[in-house]
This record gives C-alpha cells, sequence and structure tokens, in this order.
C-alpha cells in the first residue's frame, strides 16, 4: 500500500493533490514512529526510502518536507542501531534537498561566501545529532 501511495504521488503529483501527499506523510510518520514490533523491519525501511524518493522528487509541500526532518532526526536517536542507520539515510537526504529549495526571503543566487547564519545553525543542530549517538 505504501509503496502504490508513493508512487502515485511521485508519478501522479496533480491528480493525488496537496492534502493526499500529506496524509500519506503523516501515516508514514506514525508508521515509524511504532516499536519494533509493530512496525517490521521491510516495512520500516520501505516506507524510509519511499520518503527519500519523494523528497528528491520535489513532490513534498515545504511543510511535509520539514516534518520529515524533525521524524528523520527522531529515527536517527532509537536504540536499534539497525533502523537508527536506516532512518540517517532520510536525514541526510532531507539536509541534500533542503539546500536545494530557496527559502522565501532570499534571493535565487545567494552568495557563496556568505551562508545565511540560520541555515548554518539548523545543520550545524543536524550534525550534532549524528555525534550525539
Amino acid at each position: 500500500m505504501c509503496a502504490t501511495a508513493f508512487y502515485l504521488i511521485e508519478n501522479y503529483p496533480l491528480d493525488a493533490g496537496p492534502e493526499f501527499s500529506a496524509a500519506i506523510v503523516q501515516m508514514c510518520g506514525v508508521m515509524l514512529s511504532g516499536s519494533e514490533e509493530s512496525t517490521p523491519s521491510v516495512v520500516y525501511h520501505c516506507v524510509l526510502r519511499g520518503l527519500e524518493r519523494l523528497l528528491l522528487s520535489e513532490q513534498l509541500s515545504r511543510l511535509d518536507a520539514e516534518s520529515l526532518v524533525k521524524l528523520s532526526v527522531d529515527r536517527v536517536n532509537v536504540h536499534s542501531p539497525h533502523r537508527a542507520m536506516a532512518a540517517l539515510g532520510l536525514m541526510l537526504t532531507c539536509m541534500y534537498t533542503g539546500k536545494e529549495k530557496v527559502s522565501p526571503g532570499r534571493t535565487s543566487t545567494p552568495s557563496p561566501a556568505a551562508p545565511d547564519s540560520e541555515s548554518v545553525i539548523v545543520a550545524m543542530e543536524r550534525v550534532s545529532v549524528l555525534f550525539d549517538r
């Protein structure tokens, strides 16, 4: 079911609509936040890879992408190293795609010598999560 939903959002975004995408992202967040007994490893990995694909295809809204950042940081801190490493891929994808998107208040060609101080702080917080683990 998840793979079908990801396929629809990725390939038919106009037909699926933003409400459908938001509902699927929310459902996936609930599935990923469940215990190891409630969410099998195969499903966990399928959902993470599907969310990564949606981020890379740029079919999610900014709000959905930000919720995935929070979810991925939360999942990196779980006790199971197997699940934490899988969530690390989603977190790195979020960081990668976050650099591609332009904030509403910024120009499309920022100076590479002067990074936005807010984006530097956010990046430092995400990297610190890795070293805290």
